[in-house]
């Protein structure tokens, strides 16, 4: 007996992968885009704006030919505080050894000399202080200092190359997020019309504020996703949330920041209240570091990930390991091949904390966001619908991380592409229409020419209305793609069965019925005995009987699905009608609009 179950597996933990000189070639960008990159990391802290550029123009040609919205984050380098060049590209730092720190970056670097490009940092420095260099890879320990030098002993060595990080914990909050370099990498990614900008170095809302009355000024409207690396960050977080559209655990920087084995708490309650804030949350930062060289990921970095998955993170980010690793394709796979099976696991939904969200500004979108899932779940939908104009409406919905894929209609590829970091939804850009009804019909058309979902789906349908205008939420629907559905008793197999309509007859010449195989049997009463006489069908339909029926009881015995006392089955339904019974809620689905001709 062949039951024909729903086809959809697509990933919805979204990959982001950065561009850098081992990708930035057309072919290993399709490969990329073919293995499941969903946007794609410009890092303003290397690259020309030739290149770049360049990158942009390749990036959006392949995916227009892949059929895909795949969108371009712009990450500004921000006030990274930096090490100046150091004498032969690299000196080695010997435990014990005495250096001296200064800001003339213009003065190669020794073993006994470095310089830093923020004067102020060498007035924050105090006797005891610890300085990292290189992600925490090499500390000092200052022993004096003045406001335009500083003495240390190195406390971990090991070799420093030029341009490294320097981390003064605490530090940055002095600093403005945005450097004069930033403001120029502002304008390019404007003028290339990037999808996402992510801001470094965020220590409150109003860095993040800033940026978007730069945005504003240029006449863009591009999201704002703030990168959270520094203590003050997490200490401001709930306000930064509120100011930005999305934000990011950057774990190399905050692991310097924040005690390292606090890190992952940090990350978890993150996550949770970005979700709660119904805001794209990215976790950033060595995912599969091994990769930049190996071709096999470690057992570490895939249990990594999948606690990321489960925490309920959107997206997952790629830096070093698609910018210059050995393996960028073999990495998108095993980050996508893990993201999808972790999946199946579905974490619940945990709603916020008392105090850590403003509950009567998200009541509203609560309530909503809660029925929909529920309605979803209980009536076994195959996919969440969601009409809006701004990509708000399907946001709010992926917070709640429903089991059902959420199919939102956008009316252009813009919002589309800034929906890519966000988990389980899947855009349809269609043709505008004022009319709710025709808007919708269009957008699941369109749907089932993509593959997201097929005729006799089960859609719970949620939109703000007039579709169109920028309105909250305010609808919720439940209809059938293409069709509508009968009640009725269910029984046999708890499974959902497809297969076209075919009429039981009776030949009086004694010859036997038509090869029933894959397809779902149609009579106004079946008896117990046709029902063990049905080999190889999907289904049977009977218009007579009831739970408790003989012929119902003959499908539980026999594992044959079936929706039995169907009210006008056989006058509702034609000869290769596709139908899909969903026998744990007695319901046949009926696609209307796929009888073949």
């Amino acid at each position: 007996m062949a039951l024909i179950e729903h086809t959809w597996n697509r990933r919805k933990t979204r990959i982001i992968a950065t561009v850098g000189p081992g990708i930035r070639a057309t072919p290993r960008l399709r490969a990329l885009i073919e293995a499941g990159v969903d946007v794609f990391r410009l890092n303003m802290s290397h690259g020309s704006y030739a290149s770049h550029g360049s990158a942009i123009r390749r990036i959006r040609g392949e995916a227009d030919a892949a059929g895909r919205h795949t969108a371009i984050l712009l990450d500004l380098p921000g006030p990274k505080i930096r090490l100046g060049e150091m004498q032969g590209g690299s000196v080695l730092l010997r435990v014990g050894a005495k250096i001296a720190i200064d800001s003339d970056v213009d003065r190669p670097g020794t073993r006994r000399r470095v310089a830093v490009n923020w004067p102020g940092l060498l007035a924050a420095l105090d006797p005891g202080a610890r300085l990292l260099l290189d992600d925490g890879n090499i500390e000092l320990m200052i022993d004096s200092a003045t406001p335009s030098k500083a003495w240390a002993t190195v406390v971990r060595g090991g070799p420093l190359s030029s341009r490294k990080g320097v981390t003064l914990p605490g530090a940055t909050a002095g600093l403005t997020c945005l450097t004069d370099k930033d403001r120029k990498h502002l304008e390019f990614g404007i003028r290339a019309g990037v999808d996402w900008i992510a801001i470094s170095f965020v220590n409150e809302a109003r860095d993040v504020r800033e940026v978007r009355r730069l945005v504003d000024a240029h006449g863009a409207n591009i999201p704002l996703l703030a990168k959270i690396e520094t203590a003050l960050a997490v200490s401001n977080l709930a306000s930064i949330l509120d100011a930005a559209d999305g934000v990011m655990v950057a774990r190399g920087d905050l692991g310097i920041e924040t005690p390292i084995q606090e890190l992952p708490l940090v990350q978890k309650r993150i996550i949770r209240l970005a979700r709660a804030s119904a805001k794209p949350v990215v976790v950033a930062t060595q995912i599969l570091e091994s990769m930049i060289e190996k071709a096999q990921p470690t057992r570490a970095e895939i249990t990594d990930i999948a606690n990321a998955v489960l925490d309920g993170a959107d997206a997952l980010m790629l830096s070093a390991e698609t910018a210059v690793g050995a393996h960028p394709v073999a990495a998108v796979t095993a980050l996508a091949t893990t993201a999808r099976r972790v999946e199946s696991a579905t974490p619940r939904y945990h709603p916020p904390k008392s105090g850590e969200v403003d509950a009567g500004r998200s009541a509203s979108i609560e309530a909503f966001g809660i029925a929909t899932r529920a309605i979803a779940r209980s009536m076994g939908a195959e996919a969440i619908l969601a009409m809006t104009a701004s990509g708000r409406t399907a946001a709010n919905l992926a917070r709640f991380l429903p089991e059902a894929p959420v199919v939102a209609g956008v009316p252009e590829a813009a919002v589309a592409r800034r929906l890519a970091v966000v988990r389980g939804v899947f855009p349809i850009v269609g043709p505008s229409s004022e009319d709710e009804s025709s808007a919708i019909e269009m957008t699941i058309e369109l749907a089932q020419k993509e593959g997201l979902i097929e005729a006799g789906d089960l859609l719970v349908i949620t939109a703000g209305l007039p579709i169109g205008e920028a309105v909250s939420t305010n609808t919720i629907s439940v209809q059938i793609a293409g069709g509508f559905y009968l009640r009725g008793h269910g029984a046999g197999a708890r499974r959902r069965a497809r297969g076209r309509i075919v009429r039981l007859v009776r030949p009086q010449d004694g010859s036997a019925q038509e090869d029933l195989t894959g397809k779902i049997v149609l009579a106004k009463e079946l008896t117990a005995e046709q029902i063990r006489d049905l080999p190889g069908c999907s289904g049977a339909i009977a218009e007579r009987g009831g739970a408790k029926s003989p012929a119902a009881r003959a499908c539980e015995e026999t594992g044959v699905p079936a929706v039995i006392g169907v009210a006008s089955a056989t006058e509702k339904l034609d000869e290769g009608t596709l139908v899909v019974l969903d026998t744990e809620r007695g319901l046949v689905r009926v696609a209307r609009n796929d009888t073949p001709a």
